[in-house]
């Protein structure tokens, strides 16, 4: 899927590169921004494994990944409204400075200890983005 978005003939010699987490990140806002347009979908009542059972043999970088939507799923529970108001709002809007300011508080709560990260708006939308989407979408099929 992120091949197709690229056409190879615009870059001529040139080479594309955007880290894999922002582009899937984007996708994943994307598709929050078309099937939660007006409120935050309803969460599970526990953080989604996304069917990672044990962690233990795991490569760190896989267990930092987790760590980061473990972080995304603690911010996003902690005040719903406000993440869905960042995700959905414009880059570099007063409503996106709004919700950030108000997700500010949550978010060294949400750390894990001894994690640490380097986020920009973008990471943090991305992983919101994808938490939220599937975690939303995991709902959506428990109440069927």
């Amino acid at each position: 899927m992120l091949r197709s978005v690229v056409d190879d003939r615009c870059l001529e010699a040139g080479e594309l590169a955007i880290p894999v987490s922002l582009m899937r990140g984007a996708f994943y806002q994307q598709l929050y921004r078309e099937t939660y347009t007006s409120a935050p979908p309803p969460l599970p009542a526990t953080f989604g494994d996304f069917g990672v059972t044990n962690v233990a043999g795991l490569p760190d970088e896989a267990k930092a990944e987790i760590a980061i939507r473990q972080f995304g799923d603690c911010v996003a529970r902690s005040d719903p409204n406000d993440a869905h108001a960042f995700i959905i709002s414009a880059p570099g809007s007063r409503s996106e400075d709004t919700a950030l300011n108000a997700l500010v508080p949550h978010l060294g709560g949400c750390l894990t200890k001894g994690s640490s990260w380097t986020m920009n708006r973008s990471s943090l939308a991305a992983v919101l983005s994808e938490v939220l989407y599937r975690e939303g979408a995991a709902s959506l099929t428990i109440a069927k």
